[in-house]
Parts: C-alpha cells; structure tokens; sequence
C-alpha cells in the first residue's frame, strides 16, 4: 500500500504543475511545470523519498520532506501560495478520496 500511495502522490505533483505557474527540477535535470525559467521552482533531491512521504503522511509529509532536505525552492512562499490556491481542484473526480494529499484553499478563496 505503501508504494501505490507514493506513486499516486509523485503523478498528483507531476500533473498539478504542468498546469500552476511552477516548475519541478529533478537531480536528473528533468523540468515539470507550466513555469517559465523565472518561475519558482521547487528543487527536488529525494523525489523517491518526497514521494513516500506524501503517500504515506499528505501534506505532513510534504513539509517533513522539506525539513528533511528532500526538496528546497527557490522561493519557497511562492511555491506554498501557488500550491495552496491551485493545487486542490486539479485533483480528478475520481481520486477526490486522496484530498488528505493536497491542499484545501482558505475559505475566502473557494468559489
């Protein structure tokens, strides 16, 4: 369960930025997102171990791995921000059950 949660994780990521204004660089040199190279960027060194984390824990698990520097940013409040406003409606329908992994706009900011 434990890895089919981390893969479920690392897609949900890799499919919310091709569409947010970020960009996720991987030690391989890979760029994910729908940023420009002005875009903040979330620099991923772990992304095997960010992955579990956020399978296993959502959101405490985001933050952990960032605390364990398994991912940095080159700015990080963008990032937050960007992520917490956009990030949650780009889950799909059907993998709603999985929202514990994303996170939920202020109320002020739901339509």
């Amino acid at each position: 369960m434990a890895a089919a949660s981390a893969v479920i994780a690392d897609r949900l990521l890799r499919r919310a930025v091709v569409r947010l204004p970020l960009r996720l660089v991987y030690p391989d040199g890979t760029v994910i997102g729908a940023g420009d190279a002005t875009a903040p960027a979330l620099v991923i060194h772990r992304p095997d171990r960010l992955a579990r984390r956020m399978g296993r824990y959502g959101l405490i698990g985001f933050g952990e791995s960032y605390m364990a520097g398994e991912w940095e940013s080159t700015d990080l409040v963008a990032v937050l921000t960007t992520m917490a406003t956009g990030l949650s409606d780009l889950v799909p329908r059907g993998l709603q059950w999985l929202r514990p992994i994303v996170p939920r706009p202020p109320r002020s900011a739901r339509k």
